[in-house]
């Protein structure tokens, strides 16, 4: 099962931790270029994504520039362009244990 199979209600939400991708986005030409777009950095972009999504975020860090940089995601918003954009970056990868897999 894929978020996109997940139906969020009133008792149900989707929770996303490792929401930036541990680092591994920081590169990606369309993230990038939406970022400059709204002078965000790639980071808050995944993150604003993800709370246009209805998704629950847990961003992890413990620098304090980052903890600032992460809550700075209320001040804009992506267009549906742009959302899809970003939608359609998925390549299914994942950042840890497949829930699925468990033992």
């Amino acid at each position: 099962m894929n978020a996109d199979q997940i139906s969020t209600n009133d008792q149900n939400a989707l929770e996303a931790k490792s929401t930036i991708g541990r680092g591994r986005y920081a590169e990606d030409q369309t993230l990038a270029k939406i970022s400059r777009a709204h002078n965000k950095s790639v980071a808050q972009v995944i993150l604003r994504w993800h709370l246009q999504l209805g998704t629950l975020v847990i961003p992890k860090t413990t620098n304090p520039e980052r903890l600032v940089e992460n809550i700075s995601v209320f001040d804009f918003e992506l267009t549906e362009s742009e959302m899809a954009e970003i939608a359609n970056l998925n390549t299914g990868a994942r950042t840890g244990l497949n829930p699925d897999e468990f033992g």
